[in-house]
C-alpha cells in the first residue's frame, strides 16, 4: 500500500514539478486581429515608401505597420514581449525607421523582421499576418 501511494505522489511531482518555463509569447493577451487599411488614405501616405511605417489601433497595445519593400508590408504587435505583464509597449522608431525601440527594459527590434537587436528582450516582436490587394492592406491573426 505505501508502495503504491509513494509512486503516485512521485508522479504528481514529476508532471507538475518538470513543467517548462513559459515562453514570452504566451504571456501576452491573445486577441483577434482582423484590420483593413487603405493605403490610399491620408493617414497612410507614410506607407508609400519603403521603410515608411504607421501606428494603427488593433492588437493588444497597438500595431506597428512597416513597408518592408515594393510590395511587402509587415505588422507587429506593439505589446513588447519584454516583461509582458507590466505596461510595456513599442514607444518609439528611430530615425532610420529601421529600429523599433520598447520603453520599459530599452529593447530594440529589427522592423524588417521583428528580431530583437539589443536589450533584455529574448524573443522578436510577435507578428501578424499581412495580404496586399491593390491599394487594401488585410493586417490579421
Amino acid at each position: 500500500m505505501k508502495f503504491t501511494v509513494s509512486i503516485y505522489v512521485l508522479a504528481l511531482c514529476f508532471l507538475f514539478g518538470c513543467k517548462k518555463k513559459p515562453n514570452e509569447y504566451n504571456l501576452l493577451p491573445n486577441v483577434n486581429v482582423n484590420e483593413t487599411l487603405y493605403l490610399s488614405q491620408p493617414q497612410f501616405f507614410s506607407l508609400g515608401v519603403v521603410n515608411g511605417w504607421v501606428y494603427i489601433n488593433g492588437g493588444s497595445k497597438g500595431i506597428i505597420v512597416f513597408r518592408k519593400s515594393l510590395d511587402e508590408y509587415v505588422a507587429y504587435e506593439r505589446h513588447s514581449p519584454y516583461q509582458s505583464d507590466m505596461d510595456c509597449s513599442i514607444a518609439n522608431v528611430d530615425s532610420l525607421n529601421l529600429v523599433a525601440i520598447e520603453d520599459c527594459g530599452k529593447s530594440e527590434y529589427s522592423l524588417i523582421n521583428g528580431n530583437v537587436l539589443s536589450g533584455p528582450a529574448s524573443v522578436p516582436l510577435k507578428m501578424y499576418g499581412t495580404q496586399l490587394s491593390g491599394d487594401v492592406l488585410q493586417i490579421f491573426n
